[in-house]
């Protein structure tokens, strides 16, 4: 087992362990705010950026970093709100039956970042520069089969334009 497995497992565990405690509903609600955030981050972010200097933001690091702060500013406030709303209309305790669905949604969600992960090295890095973490995976070569499967089901634009991203990268 390689670092890249052990971070997907130890990923894996604490996203059931959180996804069992928050439940489901409230999992989804959090998702449902850092996606509600992140247009009020793209929105804001010029106007914060604006501000702070008297220069134009054309700094990417500066400018992402400004959104970064935002989102999860943002995300944590909407989600707040709606976890009060949800506390509210149907008890601060979550049952049982969605306890259990917030585990399976943590899980699945940690499977589709993992997933991605291998995705981009397949696909956008050349095979003599996979990092470190990725040699010797035992998870990966499961994980690659998910992602071509996953992109084959994308419409056939998709594929075409990572291709396209490649080659200007010159890779």
């Amino acid at each position: 087992m390689n670092p890249f497995d052990i971070a997907v497992y130890v990923l894996l565990a604490a996203a059931l362990i959180v996804g069992y405690r928050a439940g489901v509903i409230r999992s989804a609600a959090t998702i449902l705010a850092y996606a509600m955030a992140v247009p009020l981050a793209i929105t804001l972010t010029p106007r914060i950026a604006a501000m702070m200097t008297s220069t134009p933001a054309s700094n990417a690091i500066y400018s992402s970093s400004i959104f970064i702060g935002l989102l999860l500013i943002g995300g944590i406030l909407i989600s707040l709100v709606l976890r009060l709303a949800i506390d509210e209309a149907i008890g601060p305790t979550p049952s049982v039956p969605d306890r259990i669905a917030g585990s399976v949604l943590g899980a699945v969600r940690i499977g589709l970042v993992a997933v991605t992960v291998v995705l981009v090295f397949d696909r956008l890095i050349p095979a003599n520069r996979e990092p470190a973490f990725l040699k010797g995976s035992q998870l990966r070569p499961w994980l690659s089969i998910a992602a071509k499967k996953g992109l084959k089901s994308l419409p056939p634009e998709t594929a075409s334009f990572i291709d396209r991203m490649k080659q200007s990268r010159g890779t």
